[in-house]
């Protein structure tokens, strides 16, 4: 089977390194996504704080208490630098949770309200979203 053999519906990937003259050594051909187990999408919405708020209160009290202990174990560490990211993922992991990748620039903001000496130590990024009115204008200062 070559290229020209594969339907639109089909791509293909790389392994093994190149041979002598350059050209992939080993051609798969994989199916074009989605592919595995699918899970429905979130909710466009998700990323609203309501929504993170309702997901603490409810089920993601556990994780949220994780995720906390963790940064407060890695505060009296000395680390320098923690990763809401690599937290987040930890709790998923260890807890078998649902934590959606929306939640984590709340869960940042909460700990270093919370916590102020983790301020020094978690990245929070501006997020225009987060300062527009209803009608999509950014409200923040302009500097």
């Amino acid at each position: 089977m070559n290229a020209d053999d594969l339907e639109q519906t089909e791509l293909f990937g790389t392994v093994g390194g190149v041979d002598d003259g350059g050209r992939p050594a080993v051609r798969r051909f994989i199916p074009k996504p989605p592919t595995g187990p699918q899970i429905e999408p979130p909710e466009r919405s998700s990323g609203r704080r309501e929504v993170y708020e309702d997901w603490r209160r409810a089920e993601g009290r556990e994780a949220y208490d994780f995720i906390e202990r963790e940064a407060l174990d890695r505060l009296r560490r000395g680390d320098k630098r923690i990763s809401v990211g690599l937290l987040t993922e930890m709790a998923r992991d260890r807890l078998k949770v649902r934590v959606l990748n929306a939640h984590r620039a709340h869960i940042a903001d909460d700990l270093v309200i919370e916590h102020p000496p983790l301020l020094e130590l978690i990245q929070r990024n501006y997020r225009p979203s987060e300062h527009r009115d209803e009608g999509g204008v950014d409200e923040s200062e302009d500097d």
